[in-house]
């Protein structure tokens, strides 16, 4: 049975995503799948603003959109304005639509409207079957089409009554959306009146709850208080508002009479500290004029002593520059006279270093030519003259070696042309004996070769494998000219290339014997080749000894191989110059290492040049020599000593050490000119300073004196029974007089600082003429401040004790009314606290008996602070008597500042409360949320479907028992995280929904199915094939039931008919 109102159809017009839509809602369940970012988490923020439409209070909740990605204004899509709505179905067939326009400026308001079937005022009696629209004339998303595009509400309203005759009036501010709640609620379209702020706000909670809004943290006690509750307290201040005037005149009272004592001890307590800042003063004065007075007489005493030190200084500096500038001259002229010696002699060093430089070059090219003189030189006088170019850059070592090198050749042989003929001789018959030395190795290597069987396809390996016997001629044959030749046809042809397919061609009758040259005719096709006979033991004679005749014959042949790479070796380093055996090279010439090649003949013909033009490099000696006597007589000239020619070396030597001694002289007198010479001008111009000195010192002296004088006349006005003169002053000398003078001023400073401050701490002695007087004349008298301060009444502050005596019996005369006012305030917060408890017995009584994931149940824990109990107002009578006995009350800033600090010595509460706090009565317990089985056995958490079951329970309840909304309305319940659910937890909603009369909507990409016999409508939201921000233009809908589902638009018009 259709319980009304229910909400009929919801319907966006330019919303992103979902663009123009009207979708039908089942009175119990209607389900919006499609995949992630489709819009399904949409609609419930949708729905969110529908009903809350103030943007201060809508929270989205959607986890898709990232931070604030989803704002109002971004909510209509290429569009200024869209719009929201729903058809309300009052009574059967009857409606009237509910809906927002919302703009997409941030700076324009959302806008809640009505339509309805006639205009419709605030003081007009309308029915609210006079103003529902029929339904075949409710309004859906193509009436809010005009021209194709999306019209202003203004516009909006005149389209729809010109067209449809049915009239949209929208609210724009709070005092306007409150006449639309109070409409709404008044016909019972909404069962809760939400023009009542606090019912707003919770109404708001409860939708944010159902979505991922998060605004409800089952964990968090402040989060349920603040769900379950009203936040005001309105009420509770009211009642405070009548007691706080009589409370704030006892606080006054009692506070007047606080600061009169306070005054008074406050003055004690200043004027006992100043005067002993006044002691402190007084003492550290005294002493310090008498070590000021000590220390002056010690100044006049060392200035006098100054005065007389500085004439005598005077009289020695005036003396010191008469000196100075006498024998300053006479140094710097003997420096002079020495920087001319050291020059002078330092010219003669250098022509004397080049005199001796050129003497010894001369002494060396005599010696030279005295070398060529003595060279013993071969007869050389048939030999064909040689010339030799550059002679002179030939060193007469090298001249020498060569010559001494060609005599002992040239006396072997006699001639060059000796010489020559042995080069070419020995050339010739060592390259003929190396070719025939590489070819025996060659011929040897082949052999070795065959020998190895290594040619296998060789006639002397085929004979080998046959291991054939052959004769001593065969053989001889066989290795002189058989060698290379091939078994059978090879397949590689190169020219001069032999083979043999049989041995036919060796046998004896082509073989003759020539015993007469040794040797034999060997028959190739009437070509015959001659032989020599072997000495060599044959190879093929038997051949059961083959493989033994086979060794020997490698052995033998590896060792000639050994003898010959030998021999080579010895010839190689016979060309080379290098160390030969003669005896190893097998020539019968016997040869002659010096004349290894041409490069030796090259070698002495230079030195036969060399022999040939060794006037000539007399000559050029001896050119030198004379140029270089002629330039030694030009430096001669310039050295005006003697020369000793004989010892040069040593002479340099003296005169070295000469100019050192000096150098060092020139320099010691420079330096002691310059050192004399700014000590001269350092003491000219340090003289006028000191002749001033004792003028400074008299006027010092002066001052001195006159502060003397002072000191004694402070010291007798301070201290007149004292004589500064008479007293004993030895105690003073070792005083530091800064320290003191610091200790001295500090103390003064302090004593008038607190003195001035005393003055400005009290307006009534501020004008005052006396203290006016003392400020004038900077005497700060303690006495007359003192009198001043207290007044005729006290005078002294001797008399302070008995006027406070006399104050502290009055203040317990107040203290009797002011706890019956404190106890009159918290009344009203004991009883709330009360109604609170049980409105959560009342929200666990609805929970009873629903489970969920099928076997827990939820329920809401109610705990009171063991610390922090409400029941200290029942007890802040007595308590707060034995708290305060002394009379002592806690005071503060207000009345409310009063009554925190009153509530932390009443209860001894370690932390202070707000006021506000403790007159809230949420402030006394704690609530959390628990899972139990049917044992009452907690469950340590609940997973994420099981939490957010408990938070849509938790709105029903607040709806149903906190708000009492059991009144006729509207009754809706948006299970957006349904994803989170199991089928079991789903279940539960069906049920209870059926029970309270709400409508079901779910989000969901897979719904679940249902225990209920009835079906319900399924939208699925499908992605549209262009613009991504706009689904397909018509979802599939369906009418669903567990056994299987219906087009929607099918199934109504089956049941219509």
């Amino acid at each position: 049975m259709i319980k009304y109102p229910r909400i009929y159809s919801f319907s966006t017009v330019g919303i992103i995503m979902h663009f123009n839509q009207d979708y039908l809602l089942h009175p119990i369940r209607t389900d919006f799948t499609g995949k992630n970012g489709i819009g399904k988490s949409l609609i419930a923020d949708l729905f969110q603003i529908l009903f809350i439409s103030d943007k201060k209070k809508i929270a989205f909740g959607t986890e898709s959109f990232k931070n604030n990605t989803r704002l109002l204004h971004t909510l209509p899509y290429k569009t200024s304005d869209a719009y929201i709505f729903i058809n309300i179905e009052i009574e059967k067939d009857s409606f009237i639509t509910l809906g927002v326009n919302i703009p997409n400026k941030k700076s324009r308001p959302l806008k809640s409207f009505w339509i309805l079937n006639k205009a419709h005022g605030i003081n007009d009696n309308n029915e609210l079957s006079d103003l529902s629209i029929a339904k075949n004339n409710i309004p859906f998303f193509k009436d809010f089409i005009h021209d194709n595009s999306i019209p202003p509400i203004e516009t909006l309203a005149i389209k729809l009554r010109d067209e449809k005759q049915i009239y949209l009036r929208s609210f724009s501010d709070k005092n306007q959306k409150n006449e639309l709640y109070t409409f709404l609620f008044e016909n019972r379209v909404l069962p809760i009146d939400l023009s009542i702020e606090s019912n707003l706000d919770a109404f708001a909670k409860v939708i944010q709850s159902f979505s991922k809004a998060k605004t409800l943290d089952t964990d968090s006690d402040d989060s349920l208080k603040s769900f379950l509750f009203e936040d005001k307290t309105d009420n509770l201040k009211s009642e405070y508002e009548k007691h706080k005037a009589d409370l704030e005149k006892l606080i006054n009272d009692y506070k007047d009479l606080e600061e009169l004592i306070a005054d008074i001890e406050n003055k004690q307590e200043r004027l006992t500290n100043l005067s002993s800042l006044n002691s402190l003063y007084l003492n550290s004065f005294k002493e310090h004029l008498l070590v000021e007075f000590t220390h002056t007489e010690n100044e006049i005493l060392k200035k006098n002593q100054s005065l007389k030190d500085i004439n005598t200084q005077l009289l020695e500096e005036n003396k010191l520059i008469k000196s100075l500038q006498t024998d300053n001259p006479k140094v710097k002229k003997a420096a002079l006279k020495a920087k001319k010696e050291h020059d002078n002699l330092d010219k003669t060093i250098k022509h004397l270093k080049e005199y001796s430089d050129i003497f010894a070059k001369i002494e060396a090219l005599k010696s030279k030519v005295n070398e060529l003189e003595c060279i013993k030189l071969p007869a050389i006088e048939n030999e064909a003259k040689i010339s030799i170019e550059n002679i002179e850059t030939y060193e007469i070592s090298e001249i020498k070696r060569r010559i001494s090198h060609f005599t002992t050749v040239f006396e072997d042989y006699g001639s060059l042309e000796s010489i020559e003929y042995t080069i070419e001789s020995q050339k010739e018959i060592l390259d003929n004996r190396k070719s025939s030395l590489k070819s025996n190795k060659a011929d040897i290597r082949e052999l070795l070769n065959l020998l190895s069987k290594n040619k296998k396809n060789s006639l002397f390996a085929e004979l080998l494998s046959q291991q054939k016997t052959l004769t001593e001629s065969q053989e001889a044959i066989l290795l002189a000219i058989l060698k290379g030749v091939h078994w059978k046809k090879p397949k590689e042809i190169i020219a001069g290339i032999k083979y043999v397919e049989s041995l036919a061609f060796m046998d004896e009758k082509f073989i003759e014997n020539d015993s007469e040259n040794d040797g034999y005719w060997f028959s190739m096709g009437g070509i015959k080749e001659f032989v020599s006979s072997t000495k060599d033991k044959q190879l093929f004679k038997d051949k059961d000894k083959l493989g033994k005749a086979l060794s020997n014959k490698t052995t033998k042949l590896n060792n000639q191989v050994s003898a010959i790479d030998k021999e080579l070796s010895h010839i190689e380093a016979y060309n080379r110059g290098q160390k030969f055996e003669p005896k190893s090279i097998q020539i019968e010439l016997k040869l002659d290492q010096r004349l290894n090649d041409f490069s030796k003949l090259a070698d002495l013909k230079l030195s036969l040049g060399l022999i040939q033009n060794l006037e000539v490099k007399k000559q050029s000696l001896n050119t030198q020599i004379s140029n270089e006597n002629k330039l030694l007589k030009k430096i001669e000239l310039k050295i005006n000593i003697p020369i000793e020619k004989k010892n040069l070396a040593n002479q340099l030597e003296k005169l070295k050490e000469e100019l050192k001694s000096i150098d060092t002289k020139e320099r010691n007198l420079s330096s002691q000119y310059s050192s004399d010479k700014s000590k001269l001008e350092e003491k000219l111009r340090f003289l006028p300073s000191l002749k001033n000195q004792p003028l400074d010192l008299e006027k010092s002296l002066t001052d001195l004196e006159n502060q003397r004088k002072k000191i004694e006349t402070d010291f007798s006005t301070y201290f007149p029974d004292l004589d500064i003169k008479n007293m004993d002053k030895v105690e003073y000398i070792g005083i530091e007089r800064n320290p003191l003078y610091t200790e001295f001023q500090s103390n003064k400073t302090n004593y008038i600082g607190d003195y001035k401050a005393i003055i400005s701490s009290f307006e009534q002695i501020k004008n005052d003429p006396e203290i006016n007087e003392q400020i004038t004349q900077v005497t700060y008298n303690f006495e007359i401040l003192e009198r001043v301060l207290l007044g005729p009444k006290i005078k002294h502050s001797t008399n302070i004790s008995e006027e406070l005596k006399q104050l502290n019996s009055s203040r317990f005369r107040m203290f009797g009314a002011i706890h019956e006012t404190m106890l009159n305030i918290f009344k009203q917060t004991k009883g709330k606290f009360d109604a609170y408890h049980e409105t959560i017995k009342a929200l666990n009584k609805f929970f009873k008996g629903k489970k969920i994931s099928g076997k827990y149940y939820f329920q809401l824990e109610f705990n009171k602070p063991s610390d922090f109990d409400i029941n200290w107002i029942n007890d802040l009578q007595a308590t707060s008597q034995q708290v305060h006995s002394a009379g002592e009350l806690p005071f503060g800033e207000s009345v409310e500042s009063f009554v925190e600090n009153f509530f932390m010595k009443t209860t001894s509460f370690n932390q202070k409360i707000k006021f506000s706090n403790l007159l809230d009565p949420k402030t006394y317990f704690e609530l959390r949320t628990k899972f139990t089985d049917e044992f009452d056995n907690e469950k340590s958490g609940g997973s994420t479907g099981e939490s957010y079951a408990a938070i849509v329970l938790l709105g029903i309840g607040r709806l149903s028992v906190v708000l009492n909304a059991d009144l006729q309305g509207l009754r809706f319940l948006i299970l957006e995280e349904v994803s989170n659910l199991d089928n079991l937890n789903f279940s539960t909603f069906p049920n209870i929904a059926e029970e309270f009369g709400y409508q079901i909507l779910t989000m969901t990409p897979r719904p679940f199915g249902s225990d209920t016999e009835q079906g319900w409508y399924l939208h699925h939201l499908i992605e549209g094939a262009g613009d991504k921000n706009i689904n397909y233009p018509i979802p599939n809908s369906y009418f669903k039931t567990n056994e299987g589902r219906e087009d929607l638009e099918t199934y109504l018009k089956a049941q219509s008919n």
